[in-house]
């Protein structure tokens, strides 16, 4: 699925031109420029309904973990869960019709149990009952089959991964399909667990094309080796040792060009991504920035939902030394991390406030016009722009740069990951429409709203970093932007 990114590049006198969609992307390899530049985004901008953003959102939950506040306090995290915003949740059947009265929907795995039992057939029954309540998004195919499944020697029909699993997925695919109770579930096809970088899927290309309505993979976001160990933004082997969200989706997108050649043309959803902090690995400050971006890039990259990996810590790890407890937006005495609070302002801010216009091919009228910090590269500052109603409309803008060196990591002794600070882009925002009125906020470390920039007529002026700014657009006399 290399197809989806398009951008390009021309040389006009002294300035940089970018033309970007709402979804497209920076095909460029970092590079280093010796001097500011000034770049033009759009004269005008592609935009996407946000209410088809907000509808990527997803986590995982695990509902069943009886010693885990998921079991222990349930009220108390569905609660926090729906206060998020997030609509779709990953997890097991059990809570959906719960969930659903809370606006949440659910995506169930079907697969064999840890012993082995268990057809497609038997879990269907399992969560017939919500299905037909309206109460699930999508049922998915087997969960990391290429480790569970080889692990645990589970068959199906007799036959071992990696084709008991392809059966398997015909046959979930076509008993859901023409079950009347569950009309309007998708069917997602199952994941993989191991890094095929440098050997291949071992699915075969379009092999699970036709028995699946979205394809699947888990983009946890490690470094990308497989690219020249270029320096650039303080990190000698950039993409190597960067842990930004789109390291192996956009430049160099080998998460997707291994993961979806089975799937064929079938759009792909992330059913497990994140970052686990600890004391030796990245900062909840850091994981405060990168989750917003991570849902953000993915939607940008037309992946149509991304399920943040995971809900609430399961266990208490006070020495932070356990990354694996710290998975989180939720932490094991159920307070809130700075991640949480930040994807819930990002949530707030895009949420649909009016009838979004049924034709959105219209561009808005924007520019952007940024003066680029020395060293860095214009095609870095990556955007979102999303409709809200007729009247209202947001402009999340980032610069998708690695705010962590990883390569402390291999050290011995481990060190930490290095926290790096970059200076921000100087970006003038300018709207060419009706009236309106233009405020500019940046999703803080702690996950908060902080005003920036200053804004003179239809003209806006704003420092952008790594963090999330938010351009809200609002028509001064309620008519249709355009």
């Amino acid at each position: 699925m290399e197809g989806g990114p398009i951008s390009r590049r021309s040389a006009l006198g002294g300035a940089v031109i970018v033309a970007l969609s709402s979804l497209g992307g920076c095909g460029a390899r970092p590079e280093s420029t010796s001097a500011a530049s000034t770049s033009v985004l759009g004269g005008g901008m592609a935009q996407e309904s946000s209410a088809r953003f907000i509808d990527s959102v997803g986590v995982n939950a695990h509902w069943t973990y009886g010693d885990t506040p998921y079991a222990r306090n349930y009220e108390q995290v569905a609660s926090l869960l729906q206060r998020s915003g997030i609509p779709h949740v990953r997890g097991e059947v059990g809570r959906a019709e719960d969930l659903a009265l809370r606006g949440i929907k659910t995506t169930v795995l079907v697969d064999s149990s840890m012993q082995g039992q268990g057809t497609p057939a038997s879990r269907i029954e399992e969560i017939r009952r919500a299905a037909r309540a309206g109460c699930i998004a999508a049922v998915e195919g087997p969960n990391e089959a290429d480790a569970f499944w080889v692990n645990g020697g589970r068959t199906y029909r007799g036959e071992a991964y990696p084709k008991g699993l392809v059966d398997w997925q015909q046959d979930l695919y076509s008993m859901v399909k023409m079950d009347r109770d569950f009309q309007g579930v998708s069917v997602i096809g199952p994941s993989l667990g191991k890094t095929y970088w440098s050997q291949g899927n071992p699915l075969p290309a379009r092999s699970l094309e036709s028995v699946v309505d979205y394809g699947n993979f888990h983009p946890y976001i490690v470094g990308n080796p497989f690219t020249n160990p270029s320096p650039y933004a303080g990190i000698d082997r950039y993409y190597w040792d960067a842990n930004f969200p789109s390291i192996a989706l956009d430049v160099h997108p080998i998460n997707m060009t291994t993961y979806s050649p089975p799937f064929g043309n079938k759009p792909m959803m992330a059913t497990e991504t994140g970052y686990a902090s600890s004391r030796l690995t990245t900062s909840e400050a850091v994981k405060a920035k990168y989750v917003p971006r991570i849902f953000l890039e993915n939607f940008r990259l037309g992946i149509v939902r991304t399920y943040l990996y995971q809900l609430v810590n399961e266990y208490a790890d006070p020495s932070w030394d356990d990354r694996n407890q710290h998975w989180g937006l939720i932490n094991n005495d159920l307070t809130l991390t700075p991640a949480f609070r930040a994807l819930e302002t990002l949530l707030e801010q895009c949420r649909p406030n009016g009838a979004v216009p049924a034709d959105l091919t219209t561009s808005l009228p924007i520019s952007v016009t940024a003066k680029v910090p020395s060293g860095y590269d214009p095609q870095y500052l990556h955007h979102v722009l999303l409709r809200r109603s007729a009247s209202s409309a947001v402009l999340a803008i980032w610069h998708e740069v690695s705010a962590e060196d990883t390569s402390g990591a291999r050290a011995t002794p481990p060190r930490g990951y290095r926290r790096l600070s970059h200076p921000p882009f100087d970006v003038a925002f300018e709207w060419g429409g009706r009236p309106a009125s233009l405020r500019a906020s940046e999703i803080s470390g702690r996950g908060g709203l902080l005003s920036v920039g200053r804004q003179q007529g239809g003209r806006l002026r704003l420092p952008v970093g790594d963090d999330v700014c938010l351009v809200r657009i609002d028509s001064v006399d309620g008519e249709a932007l355009v």
